[in-house]
């Protein structure tokens, strides 16, 4: 029940539940890297399936799926419950047709403690991860400022005395000068490769994956991806230099020459690094077949897969949870005041109409009992015009000493009465009792009905009150029109 409790609160903070399910996408992206594209020879492909696992790691979170889309699954969720219950008096809310929520103990919310705690060291690293970033930029200045330069073509030659390797910046090559034992001819090697590196515009793809660094320094996936791309980068400078030069063994050995312990900055793109031996042995690999290359297309169902499966949880932990608040306390402090009132995805009532329909104003005194109510004279609009299956989830945000409150509606299809059968009854005609009833078949379903038929069958003689109820079933949607084909069944039993 904690870890459930726990999925509910995170989900709920924005901030934390935005970086758990960017790590979550990021982990499927990584693992399907690793297992099935990092033995490939296709670099150029790798470079964008690295790029686009981070893309859309980022965007991902960001995206919500139109609930229309979901209607069906929510929808069949919404039928488990609604079947089960057993609606004798006759009072249908959004709690009874969308199953119960958890409460938790007082003890878990010492989350409410560390989740500010873990944001504010999150923003204390980034700070810090920022400066460096910045550090590094500034550093890369330096050396264009305080360097000899001269132009080749496109590119600026750098002549560098300090002790880093070769590297490129965009159309800056910094070549180190105190580099012995480098023939003209290896030294126009490391330049061709280098220029590889600013055609293709590698810069770019490190300055974005620096900066994905900063902001999920927390996660392993990140500098995984990091240091891949990287690789990518240099195998795809390798195998072009490789291919230009005399032989890539030749091409081998020169790697091996250039091996140095010396640290890159970290914004750049080097020539020498710890995995040169990979990089050899990759020069000499046999190329993968062209069409394996298609493997990294698989991203994108895999990404579609991952939004409609973390769009499906939000909308079910907002039915389990969707009157639930982390500060339960907070929450019941008569002090506090309403501070906003907002709506989300409504669209058959305005956002006036459900706030006139719930009683709540701007500077009432909060109270989660009195909210729980209001929201089922909201659900109640619903459920007379025909929305047997709306939803609506309520989210209390503390702010500056009052409580915003947020409604996220899922309105979901209108249901529309079938047929309606009545059971049980020997000496009072079925006739008689259908022609007492407000609602009728082919109209649509209303809880206001429901309750006036109800209500007339109970004035009829004969009927045993404490022995009459209906039943709501609902059936399969309709392939005439956009609504769910509802059933109900009035269980009589006569004195």
């Amino acid at each position: 029940m904690f870890v459930l409790y726990f999925k509910s609160t995170i989900m709920n903070t924005p901030v934390l539940g935005y970086l758990i399910e960017s790590f979550f996408y990021l982990f499927i992206f990584s693992t399907f890297y690793r297992l099935a594209i990092s033995n490939l020879t296709h670099f150029n492909w790798m470079r964008f399936y690295l790029l686009a696992s981070l893309l859309l790691s980022i965007l991902l979170p960001l995206i919500q799926v139109p609930n229309s889309w979901l209607s069906p699954l929510h929808e069949n969720l919404t039928l488990q419950h609604t079947i089960k219950a057993n609606i004798s008096s006759l009072n249908i809310s959004a709690s009874e047709l969308n199953g119960t929520g958890f409460k938790p103990d007082d003890n878990f919310n010492i989350l409410s403690t560390l989740i500010p705690l873990s944001i504010l060291t999150y923003l204390i690293m980034v700070i810090y991860k920022f400066i460096i970033f910045f550090r590094n930029l500034l550093g890369i200045n330096k050396l264009i400022r305080k360097n000899p330069k001269s132009k080749m073509g496109k590119y600026w030659i750098v002549a560098s005395n300090s002790k880093l390797p070769a590297f490129s910046f965009f159309n800056y090559i910094f070549i180190n000068e105190n580099q012995k034992n480098i023939t003209e001819s290896e030294l126009q090697q490391i330049k061709t490769h280098e220029f590889i590196h600013s055609d293709q515009l590698h810069t770019l793809d490190v300055l974005f994956v620096e900066i994905m660094a900063i902001l999920f320094w927390f996660n392993p996936l990140v500098h995984y991806a990091k240091l891949k791309l990287k690789e990518v980068h240099e195998f795809i400078a390798d195998e072009k230099t490789a291919v230009r030069g005399k032989t890539k063994k030749q091409y081998a050995q020169l790697l091996l020459k250039l091996t140095s312990d010396s640290n890159n900055i970290g914004l750049s793109t080097g020539f020498s690094s710890k995995q040169i031996s990979n990089r050899i042995f990759t020069i000499s690999k046999k190329r993968s077949l062209p069409r394996y290359k298609y493997t990294m297309m698989l991203i994108i169902p895999l990404a579609a897969i991952l939004l409609l499966s973390f769009s499906y949880i939000s909308n079910d932990s907002s039915v389990s949870f969707q009157n639930e608040n982390r500060l339960n306390a907070t929450n019941n402090n008569s002090s506090l005041k309403i501070g906003s009132i907002n709506w989300v995805n409504n669209t058959v009532y305005s956002s006036a109409e459900l706030t006139i329909a719930t009683g709540l104003k701007v500077g009432d005194n909060f109270s989660k009992e009195t909210l729980n109510k209001r929201i089922e004279n909201a659900a109640d609009l619903y459920l007379d015009n025909g929305y047997l299956f709306a939803n609506i989830k309520a989210r209390e945000i503390p702010f500056q000493g009052k409580i915003n409150l947020t409604f996220t509606v899922f309105e979901g299809r209108r249901g529309k009465i079938r047929k309606i059968e009545v059971k049980g009854n020997k000496n009072i005609s079925t006739q008689a009792i259908l022609n007492k009833m407000a609602i009728k078949s082919g109209g649509w379903f209303s809880k206001a009905k429901l309750n006036q038929s109800y209500r007339a069958i109970l004035s009829l003689n004969g009927i045993d009150k404490n022995k009459c109820w209906p039943r709501v079933i609902p059936g399969e949607p309709s392939t005439f029109g956009n609504f769910i084909n509802v059933d109900l069944v009035f269980e009589v039993t006569e004195k």
